[in-house]
């Protein structure tokens, strides 16, 4: 990927952000509509091109409805405060979006041979070794998250000891491995985890989880992060604006 592409990429996602901040700071009710493509590009500086991807976007997450030859409408207020559940981003962003004061606290880090799961979710040629990244998001003292996140032991010069693990996981990608990170195929489904496992998260033993499988892939469709999330069931609902056509 070439540097324009990636520079486009980021002004879009920006404006992208940009708007949701508008939807929710001016209080666009269902229904209302938005100021026009040149309104919009005026407003931000930007050309009519880059604002209307930014607005296809929000069109294809569900939150805004284009009408050929009227503009672009607000479909749901609550989908505007709540971001919808197609939206791809990092757990650290997800939870600081909620409003909570993230701290991470790291359970293992090792290396290790990919399991075969593993090895087809990432494409893995025979002999990679990954590494397997434990922790636990919390919140004020109260775990909230648990996560494993796994990836190619090659993107790592050094020892793994030498790694800081506390901060976000997608920054390292972005930043000091220069990957970058842009969808994810992803599937959701009720879980449990182990008493003696709860027992080390600091949970109890009949806490309900929210598990959250995802493959993170590149612009160019190569997989480089298997991740699994055990949201806390109480503490979190994930949403989905469902369309008939």
């Amino acid at each position: 990927m070439d540097k324009a592409t990636i520079a486009r990429q980021s002004i879009v996602q920006q404006l992208h952000d940009l708007l949701i901040n508008l939807l929710r700071d001016e209080q666009y009710t269902a229904g209302s509509s938005l100021p026009s493509e040149f309104e919009l590009a005026e407003r931000f500086s930007v050309s009519r091109a880059t604002i209307r991807e930014a607005l296809k976007g929000l069109v294809q997450e569900g939150l805004l409805d284009c009408r050929h030859g009227k503009g672009y409408f607000v479909l749901s207020r609550e989908a505007v405060i709540h971001k919808p559940i197609t939206q791809w981003q990092s757990v650290t962003d997800l939870m600081a979006d909620m409003g909570y004061t993230v701290a991470n606290r790291v359970l293992r880090a090792r290396e290790e041979s990919p399991t075969p799961q593993v090895r087809r979710a990432l494409q893995l040629d025979e002999g990679q070794t990954v590494v397997q990244l434990e922790r636990v998001r919390i919140s004020r003292d109260e775990p909230l998250i648990y996560s494993v996140d796994i990836f190619p032991r090659a993107f790592i010069s050094g020892l793994l000891q030498e790694q800081d693990w506390s901060g976000s996981l997608i920054n390292l990608f972005d930043e000091r491995w220069q990957v970058q990170i842009v969808s994810s195929r992803a599937r959701i489904r009720a879980a449990t985890l182990s008493p003696q496992l709860c027992a080390e998260i600091g949970v109890p033993a009949h806490t309900a989880w929210l598990y959250m499988e995802q493959v993170n892939v590149t612009k160019d469709g190569r997989p480089v992060l298997f991740s699994q999330d055990y949201h806390r069931g109480e503490n979190f609902d994930f949403r989905v604006t469902r369309r008939r056509y």
